[in-house]
């Protein structure tokens, strides 16, 4: 009777690890597998630690989700973002990659899923400036906005702004600040207590608080606010490795001539990175009469003239009280200026790039203009209290251009090196190839073929005892 029993048990035992280990009566496991290999080369620059990796979405055959992906640099897992709005994969480089040189990594995903579980290491809010200052200005940037004990009022007329904040600093970008919106208002760098827009103005008694401090301005000639809307935030979002920022002008376009072209909307996308000092900026049109100003933008006024475009920074206007004062231009194959009335020799500009610093304080900017290419689309660059680009576009460039933005509180050796570094940055080249893998046939539970290995040493358990018993 007793082996009757342990008959029975055997069979028992046998059935309920066969239902429990069935692939039909399991949940689908959502577990990560290897999903491909990215491999990235670098051209003729070197690419530095750091150094954004983008992908394009499309490069991808759709089979995992992209915003479960984690690029893996052998065990480590590295900060990984996609962000669907723009369809771009992007990690940092963890180490540096030498000029041709190649550099592999294992991209790991799930089936489906809307998180790769990586948390944001930025910081974002909105709101009124002067609500929201005091959450996101230090004390000594903060105490330049008050007249006494109460704040300043051109502290209340900034309006809404979008505040960001990383490791490296504190920046605000201005959203209905009249002439200014679509501009940044503070770029602060923490480990230097320095402002690389605003300088140090008193907003109680200097106008140039309100009006002179601002980066990345299309206003005074292209896209000014006047009685108009704020910009249209189309995008506003953080993840594991940058910030980023849409937003859509809602003036109409007018030239110094007083022409005004509807329709035609400037439009910026930011990105700020956490661990890479700077500012990039993709400025390109949209609405109902950008494909017109991408053709022959003369068709759209009466004059048969460009588009015409005063691009402008104003580092809180130099040689003034309460100035950065960086008053050496750097331009490479041109000349390097005391700041003031400088004005560069286009003829001679090798790269699309100038560095503004102050050899004493050791702080300063290098700026990149756009692509090379678009150097016949300069009438002028001019380096007086602001720098001004000028910029006159027959058909303005399909797609859009980028713009880049790095400041930095010290450098060492010639400026020449130190701004061509910066520069390269961002703008060194890559390719990359990427080798999508076959997904998994089992979950993480155990090795491919485990429940086939537990099934069939049960069927044999259970036969063994059969036998006996006959």
């Amino acid at each position: 009777m007793k082996k009757r029993n342990i008959q029975m048990l055997a069979i028992g035992l046998f059935i309920l690890s066969f239902l429990m280990l069935s692939p039909q009566a399991k949940p689908t496991s959502v577990s990560a597998y290897h999903a491909s290999t990215v491999v990235v080369t670098a051209g003729s620059d070197a690419l530095v630690a750091g150094t954004p990796v983008i992908i394009p979405g499309s490069e991808f055959s759709g089979n995992f989700s992209l915003a479960t992906a984690i690029v893996m640099d052998g065990t480590t897992a590295l900060p990984t973002q996609y962000d669907a709005d723009l369809d771009e994969l992007v990690f940092q480089l963890p180490s540096a990659i030498a000029a041709s040189g190649t550099a592999t990594f294992e991209l790991e995903a799930n089936k489906t899923g809307t998180s790769n579980g990586q948390s944001a290491t930025i910081t974002m809010g909105q709101g009124d400036y002067n609500v929201t200052y005091s959450d996101w200005l230090p004390s000594w940037s903060s105490a330049y906005l008050m007249n006494g004990s109460a704040l300043a009022n051109d502290v209340h007329a900034i309006g809404d702004v979008i505040w960001v904040e990383t490791n490296w600093g504190i920046l605000c970008l201005q959203v209905e600040a009249d002439w200014r919106q679509g501009t940044w208002k503070h770029v602060i760098m923490k480990d230097a207590s320095w402002d690389a827009v605003s300088g140090f103005h008193n907003a109680s008694n200097n106008w140039r608080w309100r009006w002179a401090s601002s980066l990345f301005q299309d206003a005074d000639e292209g896209w000014p606010r006047g009685g108009g809307a704020p910009d249209t935030i189309e995008i506003k979002s953080v993840g594991p490795v940058r910030a980023v920022i849409k937003a859509v002008a809602n003036s109409n376009f007018k030239d110094n001539l007083g022409q005004q072209v509807e329709n035609m909307n400037a439009t910026r996308t930011y990105t700020i990175y956490n661990d890479f000092p700077g500012i990039a900026q993709h400025f390109t049109l949209t609405g109902a009469n950008a494909t017109q100003a991408m053709t022959d933008f003369s068709v759209l006024n009466a004059l048969d003239e460009p588009l015409r475009m005063k691009h402008q920074l104003m580092d809180s206007q130099y040689d003034t009280f309460g100035s950065n004062n960086l008053s050496k231009v750097y331009a490479p194959g041109d000349d390097t200026y005391d700041r003031g009335v400088a004005t560069f020799n286009l003829s001679k500009v090798t790269e699309p790039y100038f560095a503004l610093y102050n050899e004493g304080s050791k702080h300063g900017y290098v700026y990149n203009w756009g692509p090379y290419e678009y150097l016949d689309d300069l009438t002028n660059i001019d380096c007086g209290n602001e720098i001004v680009m000028n910029y006159a576009f027959d058909a303005f460039p399909t797609g859009g251009f980028n713009r880049y933005w790095t400041p930095f509180n010290t450098y060492s050796g010639s400026m020449a090196d130190h701004a061509d570094a910066v520069n390269t940055k961002w703008v060194a080249t890559y390719t990359f190839d990427i080798t999508e893998h076959a997904e998994p046939t089992t979950d993480d539970d155990g090795a491919p073929g485990f429940e086939l290995v537990v099934i069939t040493l049960s069927l044999i358990g259970t036969a063994v005892f059969v036998r006996k018993r006959k």
